[in-house]
């Protein structure tokens, strides 16, 4: 479903601050996978989901999704392929627009624009069931502006809108990072669920040890720029913290994991 072949990318090129971030990165993500990413600072987890999604400009390589390479194809097309979820769970959403108006934003994403109007009356019951799965109490609050919602709701709104057209591949970039420990929780549980219902292919970048080992079949670790770390299906299935955090040791000691990973 998704294929990187010798991916390069430098920053402040010719500086004293040059970066040879991605030197020839290459990485292939089956239909269906659900990849959970980790690594240390900088190691390139978010420029390689900014890169995907057309944010960033890579100097070199292929980014093919279902056979269409994307290189050249201009970020807002790319959302034709890409769902996605930030860490800010407002980047998401439109705040100044009620819940109903956003969700009728997603699910006419893609199609073509005429002189009808943007929100269906006979879409609302549909929008009432699908937010009552989320068992957050949003399927009363069509009429609410998103900015007034709490950020665990917002995010839990972002996922849906994320998987309405069914992207061939879901970022998802350290979505509960911003969230309290509890809603993080109910967020993450809500990501297993979503995902596994609608078998989208996934890629999710986070922090947290427990919830790259609890969800998806495969975990990778970057490191400067490379994957260092490829643990799949079973071998995933009996990984501990402890063994992870075991692994990465004797890769490269222990500053290569993050005082914010360890902590969490």
């Amino acid at each position: 479903m998704l294929k990187i072949q010798n991916l390069y990318k430098t920053f402040n090129k010719n500086t004293v601050n040059q970066n040879d971030l991605f030197n020839g990165l290459n990485l292939e993500v089956n239909k269906g996978d659900f990849v959970t990413i980790i690594g240390s600072n900088g190691a390139g987890k978010s420029t390689l989901m900014n890169i995907i999604a057309g944010s960033i400009k890579e100097d070199g390589g292929s980014i093919i999704i279902d056979g269409n390479e994307i290189n050249k194809v201009p970020e807002y097309k790319r959302s034709k392929y890409l769902g996605r979820v930030f860490q800010d769970p407002s980047k998401g959403v439109a705040s100044h627009m009620t819940i109903l108006e956003n969700l009728s934003l997603a699910y006419n994403k893609g199609k073509r624009f005429n002189l009808s109007f943007g929100i269906s009356k006979k879409n609302v019951n549909m929008f009432k069931e699908m937010l009552s799965e989320l068992k957050l109490g949003l399927e009363d609050k069509l009429y609410t502006k998103v900015g007034l919602l709490s950020g665990g709701q917002r995010q839990a709104l972002c996922l849906m809108m994320a998987v309405m057209q069914k992207p061939k591949v879901l970022l998802l970039d350290e979505h509960t990072a911003a969230l309290d420990p509890k809603t993080s929780e109910i967020i993450i549980d809500l990501t297993e669920k979503i995902v596994n219902d609608n078998d989208i292919t996934t890629l999710m970048v986070t922090h947290n040890l427990n919830h790259a080992i609890k969800l998806g079949n495969r975990l990778i670790m970057m490191h400067t720029g490379n994957i260092v770390v490829d643990i799949k299906d079973n071998d995933k299935k009996g990984l501990t913290v402890e063994k992870l955090i075991e692994n990465f040791n004797n890769i490269q000691g222990k500053e290569f994991l993050s005082d914010r990973v360890l902590l969490s």
